[in-house]
């Protein structure tokens, strides 16, 4: 990177400084989970903005939308996956949050109209790594996300073996969030760069 080089090119101070000059997600999330500085950069902001959550009401009197938002974040403490989300989203490029629907035998395909929302659950980047892209141009979803693999989480079985569930989740299973974004609509930049 020509920034890190100075005084006409005589001085690189990246090499000085034993910098790497590419981060990857794991560099992130190593001086997040350390705390400190990192996390606080990471934390700040989310933690003040869902300090107050926001009043979600119909636009015209609808009791009916009203009550079942009420009754859904009381349900699920849907601001509370929110703000973890955005924490999250902060340390790498994106993390999703994957939302499990009733009646749902399979994560790889859309859930049925109507089914009910029953649980959500955070990932960080790492852990819903992106498989595959939409690739036909008329589509507009052109370019996005369409199947992740998510690491749903690992058990050591008796042997001390360990079993990592990765299951493959379509996209409509998913909220994608991604913060910092320029001309790319799914990698978001890292808060700490």
């Amino acid at each position: 990177e020509k920034v890190s080089i100075t005084y006409d090119g005589n001085r690189d101070l990246y090499k000085a400084l034993g910098y790497k000059r590419t981060l990857t997600f794991d560099d992130y999330y190593d001086r997040y989970e350390r705390g400190d500085i990192a996390a606080r950069i990471v934390d700040a902001f989310p933690l003040a903005t869902w300090r107050n959550p926001p009043i979600v009401k119909a636009k015209k009197k609808h009791p009916t939308f009203d009550n079942a938002w009420v009754e859904l974040n009381e349900r699920l403490s849907i601001y509370h996956y929110l703000e973890r989300i955005d924490r999250l989203s902060g340390v790498g490029q994106y993390a999703v949050l994957l939302l499990g629907f009733a009646g749902a035998s399979s994560l790889e395909n859309s859930p049925n109209k109507g089914a009910d929302l029953i649980y959500l659950s955070p990932f960080y980047e790492k852990n819903a790594e992106i498989r595959r892209l939409a690739n036909n141009p008329s589509d507009p979803r052109y370019a996005l996300p369409d199947l992740y693999q998510v690491n749903l989480g690992t058990i050591l079985g008796r042997e001390g073996k360990a079993t990592i569930f990765n299951k493959d989740v379509h996209w409509s299973r998913v909220l994608h969030v991604a913060e910092g974004l320029t001309e790319d609509e799914v990698f978001g930049c890292p808060r700490m760069k």
